[in-house]
């Protein structure tokens, strides 16, 4: 499989407060394709050829859909009624198979292996989706901020729980995750990647912090570049950082050097509220 060395530069024109944002993300099977999220559903669209992206098909939900994470066949959509799972082996006939209602408001989804970690607002919820047609929660952990962005790494979630900052969750018995570590920012954490021992942050109102998290227990900052826009969302892929900083479109970084990081470019003329990419 070839690496995808486009990101995904899409305008997300969904007017947002706070951290609300649309979600995109990718795959590669059996084609390049992307799955959008927003108010009146999913969208999939064929992009094999990255200057000209063919819609292939939607799918229309009953509320707004705020996160989605594909894996294998299926895409996980996070919105207003909780968890949905559509089917997408067929990209031009997406079909809604399985769902589970959740107490809060669902902004961010992340998948592994036969767990979804869904976060809405009140925390982190834990969803068994080893049969898509029937989710069942198997664990929750309440956070003190308000949960809007999710990444998972081994054994660990890792929450941006808006003034709250980062929070680590242990989740290794997935019926009793526990919180064990955290970082408070001086801002609203919005999104959060994770890839070797850091955590990079998307705070809305600061830019990119870049987190230590190489003892979850003892997270510690060691970076941060601040942006001109409101960072909403973060991708990250080998030494640079995308950022999604809303007004200020799409923010590129050189992270190479974690402690001092640089910008490379930015898009002035989009305007982002997330971003994703494989």
């Amino acid at each position: 499989m070839r690496k995808v060395v486009y990101i995904l530069l899409l305008v997300l024109l969904l007017i947002s407060f706070g951290c609300n944002k649309n979600k995109i993300d990718l795959v590669e099977k059996p084609t390049n394709l992307i799955v959008t999220v927003g108010e009146e559903g999913i969208d999939i669209f064929n992009v094999n050829d990255p200057a000209k992206p063919k819609h292939l098909s939607h799918l229309k939900l009953d509320f707004m859909a705020r996160g989605v994470f594909v894996k294998d066949s299926y895409a996980y959509v996070a919105g207003g009624i909780g968890l949905v799972i559509v089917d997408i082996s067929n990209p031009a006939k997406p079909i809604q198979v399985g769902q589970l209602g959740t107490n809060g408001f669902p902004y961010g989804v992340y998948v592994q292996g036969n767990y979804a970690y869904v976060v809405d607002g009140n925390g982190l919820l834990i969803i068994d989706v080893s049969n898509p047609a029937s989710p069942g929660e198997v664990g929750h952990f309440d956070t003190n901020g308000y949960s809007y962005g999710v990444y998972v790494q081994g054994n660990y979630a890792y929450v941006a729980d808006d003034r709250n900052g980062l929070v680590i969750i242990d989740v290794s018995n997935p019926s009793n995750p526990t919180q064990v570590g955290h970082f408070g920012t001086n801002s609203v954490s919005c999104g959060v990647h994770v890839q070797g021992n850091y955590a990079y942050v998307a705070e809305n109102g600061i830019g990119l912090v870049i987190i230590d998290v190489s003892n979850p227990a003892n997270p510690a900052q060691v970076g941060r570049f601040d942006t001109s826009g409101s960072s909403y969302g973060v991708y990250v892929q080998g030494n640079y950082a995308y950022v999604a900083d809303r007004g200020n479109g799409l923010v590129i970084l050189d992270v190479s050097n974690p402690a001092n990081p640089r910008l490379l470019s930015d898009m002035l003329w989009y305007t982002f509220y997330g971003v994703s990419g494989k």
